[in-house]
């Protein structure tokens, strides 16, 4: 099984799991797009690797699937409006690229401390791009070999991929293309979740309490400060970044490019390094509400650190 995608590599083990237990539903006979199968998919993957509920990619993925799965749902108890495919198949698109974005964009902010507006606009035109021509040339290429003419096939395939790349950085260079907020913190997260699990698992009225639950963590969200400081936990060397008076962020230890970025995002503010020889064994740090706190680098500037509080 081939599978293309920048968000690693749990989006296609969840995407594996999914597409068997869909194959076995059809083979016995069985409805193939329902949230136990969700479900199943997800504790299949956590059997092997229960670490996974905490990564980025793990719940992008089943936050989207969940979410078209229930759409799907909803939309097969109801009597199904006669739509010709020339309009069906747009308006299915758009439903499940607005979907999609609702659903993912509480991860997103938590893990990266951004949403992607023009994300919708690019799933739009991505999605059929790469389902009417980069997978059925991918599937073409493994047959192709057989008769050499795999080398043309790939060509084909090549020139998709490398539409759908121009795609991606053409809507990368939009404004708003990584629009910095807050994350929602793990406990918004929650109240977010759980109340769109309570939503799906009881029935009207008691439905309603779960809406309520996931609108009461959006509030949250909305209303969470930007943070004062993150710590990464790298290893055994913490990397500490404080907001600073002057509308900057410094960090205290250096940082990878990727780390920075996570900083920035998270902080929506630019990230200045500190130089770590002022601040031994002590320093201080001022904060931009008027509060003071003290970096110690080694044990024994812990001394030095509190008679800089009583001075």
């Amino acid at each position: 099984m081939l599978c293309f995608d920048v968000r690693g590599a749990g989006q296609c083990a969840s995407r594996f799991w999914h597409a068997m237990l869909v194959v076995l539903a059809i083979l016995h006979d069985r409805v193939a797009l329902t949230l136990r199968n969700v479900c199943l998919a997800a504790f299949a993957i956590l059997a092997f690797n229960p670490v996974a509920l905490f990564t980025a990619s793990f719940q992008l993925s089943f936050a989207a699937t969940a979410i078209l799965v229930i759409w799907y749902e909803s939309r097969a108890r109801r009597e199904p409006v006669k739509w010709h495919w020339i309009f069906r198949y747009p308006l299915a698109l758009i439903t499940m690229s607005c979907l999609s974005a609702m659903a993912t964009a509480p991860f997103a902010a938590q893990h990266f401390g951004t949403v992607t507006p023009w994300g919708l606009v690019a799933n739009i035109i991505g999605i059929p791009l790469t389902g009417l021509w980069i997978m059925p040339t991918g599937m073409i290429l493994t047959i192709s070999v057989l008769f050499g003419l795999d080398w043309l096939v790939a060509l084909l395939m090549t020139a998709g991929l490398h539409a759908l790349y121009h795609l991606a950085d053409w809507f990368a260079g939009f404004p708003l293309a990584g629009w910095k907020v807050a994350p929602p913190g793990y406990i918004a997260l929650f109240v977010m979740v759980t109340g769109m699990m309570i939503s799906q698992l009881l029935t009207k009225p008691m439905a309603r309490i779960g809406l309520v639950l996931a609108a009461i963590g959006g509030v949250m969200w909305a209303f969470r400060p930007v943070p004062d400081g993150v710590l990464f936990a790298v290893g055994r060397t913490p990397q500490l970044v404080l907001a600073a008076h002057n509308g900057t962020a410094q960090s205290y230890k250096p940082l990878s490019v990727f780390l920075a970025l996570m900083a920035e995002l998270r902080m929506e503010k630019g990230i200045e390094p500190v130089d770590q020889a002022q601040c031994l064994p002590s320093c201080k740090h001022e904060f931009s509400h008027g509060i003071s706190a003290s970096i110690v680098m080694k044990a024994e500037g812990l001394t030095a650190a509190c008679k800089n509080f009583e001075t």
